[in-house]
C-alpha cells in the first residue's frame, strides 16, 4: 500500500491524477516476533558439509 501511495502522490504531482485517494489511509502493521540463532546453531551452519558447487 505504501508503494501505491508513492505512485498515486506521483500522479498528483505530475498533473496525471487530481488527487491521491490514499492520503488519509493509515496502514497498520503487526510485527512480527524474529527468532534469532543461537551460538551453537550458527555454528552448526559454519561446519554444514556444502556439496552444490554453487553454493560454495
Amino acid at each position: 500500500m505504501q508503494y501505491l501511495s508513492r505512485v498515486l502522490d506521483y500522479g498528483v504531482k505530475y498533473d496525471y491524477l487530481v488527487k491521491n485517494v490514499l492520503s488519509s489511509y493509515k496502514a497498520h502493521t503487526k510485527r512480527q516476533k524474529r527468532n534469532i540463532l543461537t551460538a551453537e546453531e550458527l555454528q552448526r551452519i559454519v561446519e554444514k558439509e556444502i556439496t552444490i558447487p554453487r553454493l560454495e
